[in-house]
C-alpha cells in the first residue's frame, strides 16, 4: 500500500496529574528524522517517544511537539520544613519564658507562617509518566499514519492514471519502431533514383546493406523490452504492503534511462515526440514519489 510521508496528528490523555496533548506532522525525507519539543521534566522520555514513533513510520521528517497542562485538582505534596518549625517553637518558647508570658503557640498558628511549607505535585518515576503519555503517542501517530494513507491513496490514482499515458505513448513508440526502416529505405531509393535518374542503376545489395546498417543503429528492440518490464515491475510495486518509496525511485531512473536511449536511437520525429510525451510524464511520477514513503 502506498503511504504519503505528509501527514498530522493529534493525541491527549487524560491522566490523574494533568492532560497531555501530542501533536505531530511529517514531511517527505530521504530516511527517518524525528525531531521532539517536550517539557523539561519528562525529557527522560524522548528516546521512548522516538522508539514508539518508529514502529508505525519508516521514512519522513517528523515534528513532535508535546505539552502537558496540570490538572486544578491534580495529586499534591505538602511538606512541612520541621527544621524551621522546630527553630520558630524554640524562639518563641525562649521569648515566653524570658518575658513571663504564656506560648499558647498552636498547629494553626504554623500554617500562617508561609515559608514552613511547601506545595508539589506528586513526582512520578519514568514508568509511570510513561504510562500516561503513551496513550496520547499512540493517538497522535495513529491518526498522522491515517492521512499519510488517505493522501497515499491519492498518489495511487494518480500514478495509474500516469502510467497509463505513459503506456499509451509507449505504443506508439513500438508500432512505429518496426516501420521506420522500410519508410528509410524508400526514401533512400527515392534521393538516389533522383540522383541517377533512373531505379535500374541502383544496386539492390549496396541499398539492402545500407537499409539493415540504419536498421540497426536506430533498433530499439532491447529498451522496449526492458521498459515493459519496468512499467510491470512499477505496477507490481504499486499493490505490494512493503514501502515502496526507495524502490520505485530506483526504478524511475531506469525507466528514464532507457526512454533516453530511445530518444538518442529514434531517427524519426513520430518517435521523438512520443519519447518526450514519455519524459513528462516520467518526471511527474518523480514528483510523486518524493512524497511516498
Amino acid at each position: 500500500m502506498i503511504k504519503s510521508m505528509t501527514g498530522f496528528g493529534r493525541g491527549v490523555s487524560d491522566t490523574a496529574g494533568g492532560t497531555y496533548t501530542v501533536e505531530m506532522k511529517s514531511v517527505n525525507h530521504r530516511y527517518i528524522d524525528i525531531s521532539v519539543r517536550m517539557p523539561r521534566d519528562i525529557f527522560c522520555l524522548e528516546d521512548r517517544v522516538k522508539k514508539e514513533i518508529q514502529k508505525y513510520v519508516k521514512r519522513g521528517k517528523l515534528d513532535v511537539f508535546i505539552n502537558f497542562k496540570p490538572s486544578v485538582d491534580s495529586e499534591k505534596v505538602v511538606t512541612a520544613d520541621r527544621g524551621l518549625a522546630a527553630a520558630y517553637i524554640t524562639a518563641l518558647n525562649d521569648m515566653a519564658s524570658e518575658f513571663g508570658i504564656k506560648n499558647n503557640v498552636s498547629t494553626s498558628d504554623l500554617f500562617r507562617i508561609p515559608e514552613l511549607f511547601t506545595i508539589q505535585q506528586k513526582e512520578y518515576t519514568e514508568d509511570e509518566l510513561w504510562e500516561m503519555l503513551v496513550p496520547a503517542v499512540d493517538e497522535a501517530v495513529e491518526k498522522l499514519c491515517d492521512m499519510r494513507a488517505r493522501e497515499g491513496r491519492n498518489i495511487y490514482s494518480n500514478f495509474h492514471e500516469i502510467l497509463d499515458n505513459i503506456v499509451g505513448y509507449f505504443e506508439n513508440i513500438k508500432n512505429r519502431a518496426g516501420l521506420v526502416p522500410e519508410e528509410y529505405r524508400k526514401k533512400l531509393t527515392a534521393r538516389i533514383t533522383e540522383v541517377l535518374e533512373s531505379t535500374s542503376m541502383v544496386d539492390p545489395q549496396r541499398l539492402a546493406a545500407e537499409v539493415a546498417y540504419f536498421a540497426d543503429k536506430c533498433c530499439i528492440d532491447e529498451e522496449i523490452t526492458r521498459f515493459e518490464s519496468h512499467i510491470a515491475e512499477f505496477r507490481k510495486y504499486m499493490d505490494s504492503d512493503i514501502e515502496i518509496g526507495r524502490k520505485v525511485d530506483f526504478l524511475i531512473q531506469e525507466m528514464n534511462r532507457e526512454v533516453n536511449t530511445m530518444g538518442s536511437k529514434a531517427n524519426d520525429s513520430e518517435l521523438v515526440t512520443n519519447v518526450i510525451a514519455i519524459k513528462g510524464e516520467i518526471e511527474k511520477l518523480r514528483e510523486q514519489i518524493q512524497n511516498i514513503e
